[in-house]
């Protein structure tokens, strides 16, 4: 959200203890002066990490390294939340034959095992797309669009996706609509750019996947977009 002169009076309350001098010399409380909130807003380049987004699962830094200590991290940007009572088993940092066959078949006996794929390379892109929130970091570029499509009805592709989702997230998915035409995706596109969603679906869809916003958003590092 952008920063305004109300929000950052909000915060520096609560962050700092402001006092002023009375005329007799006796310290008294205060509060951050308009003066103040307008140099703050002003400065450029303020000396304040970098915050890329917030996430809920553990992630790769782009050094290799997994980041499974709560808190904001220099090294992926991020600040990693956890919700109350999540608990993760150890991760060896040179995992053994045996760890690599618990974590398939985890994988694979587990969560995708009553998802009734056609062969293997569904099964790999849907694997890919399972690890990708985790390693998004140790990509520089941007990454493609996964389809989950289905001939019969009732088959568990938002199940599948709502599945991937939790595990990534700690909730469930952010559902954009289609849009009716490149303005209205373009407007939705930034919307939910704005906001660092972490996972995002297109639900649902009646038509062929056309926008030129979406494309455009989907193969570039930098999107933008005037704010309604």
């Amino acid at each position: 959200r952008e920063i305004t002169e109300s929000r950052l009076r909000h915060h520096l309350i609560r962050k700092i203890n402001w006092i002023r001098i009375n005329r007799q010399g006796r310290e008294m409380q205060a509060i951050p002066s308009k003066a103040v909130l307008q140099d703050f807003l002003a400065t450029p380049n303020m000396e304040l990490p970098y915050l890329d987004g917030i996430v809920e699962s553990p992630v790769f830094a782009v050094d290799g390294t997994l980041e499974i200590n709560p808190g904001y991290s220099r090294k992926t940007m991020l600040l990693y939340l956890p919700r109350e009572g999540f608990e993760i088993p150890p991760v060896s940092d040179n995992p053994t034959e045996e760890d690599l066959r618990k974590a398939k078949s985890l994988i694979l006996d587990d969560l995708l095992v009553d998802f009734p794929f056609t062969g293997d390379a569904e099964i790999a892109h849907t694997i890919a797309l399972l690890l990708l929130p985790f390693v998004r970091k140790l990509i520089s570029s941007p990454t493609p669009l996964h389809l989950i499509e289905k001939s019969t009805v009732g088959t568990g592709a938002t199940l599948l996706a709502r599945c991937i989702a939790w595990i990534c997230t700690g909730h469930d998915y952010t559902s954009l609509p289609e849009g009716r035409d490149s303005e209205e995706w373009r407007k939705r596109v930034t919307a939910v750019l704005q906001n660092a969603i972490q996972f995002l679906v297109i639900d649902n869809l009646s038509r062929q996947l056309d926008s030129s916003a979406l494309a455009s958003a989907l193969t570039s590092t930098f999107w933008e977009d005037r704010i309604l």
